[in-house]
């Protein structure tokens, strides 16, 4: 599983080493992928009504959170099994809008509301732009 593609990752890294150190400006794509590999990355799950998940997640995406993943599970359209965000949304589902931070595929309880989630919001950029242990 997730395992297999974090060590599929670190070798694609490994073997473009030499380039990224000798061209870094080209490498972008590059050094974001290792910077995702050695994190802290989390992963937010944005369940609801469609209307509401793609609002919230126009504000996410303007937020300044370098490590994060965003998924979404919208009320009107299922994840199909196959998918590879499946194992992520899984038992999510949500007819209000909720917001699921998680590490490692390992969730806090969902927030919802909207001052809530808007606090949670603002959170996150502080919490994926600290020093990483």
């Amino acid at each position: 599983g997730k395992q297999t593609y974090l060590q599929a990752s670190e070798r694609a890294i490994l073997a473009a080493s030499g380039s990224v150190t000798a061209n870094p400006t080209a490498s972008a794509v590059m050094i974001q992928a290792a910077d995702l590999l050695v994190g802290p990355t989390s992963e937010i799950v944005l369940a609801g009504p469609e209307a509401e998940v793609r609002e919230t997640a126009r504000a996410l995406r303007k937020l300044y959170a370098p490590r994060k993943v965003v998924a979404a599970l919208m009320t009107e359209l299922p994840v199909d099994a196959s998918s590879p965000v499946a194992p992520l949304v899984q038992g999510k589902e949500s007819r209000e809008l909720a917001l699921y931070i998680c590490r490692n595929f390992s969730c806090q309880a969902p927030v919802t509301g909207a001052s809530s989630i808007a606090a949670a919001m603002r959170g996150l950029g502080s919490m994926l732009t600290t020093t990483r242990s």
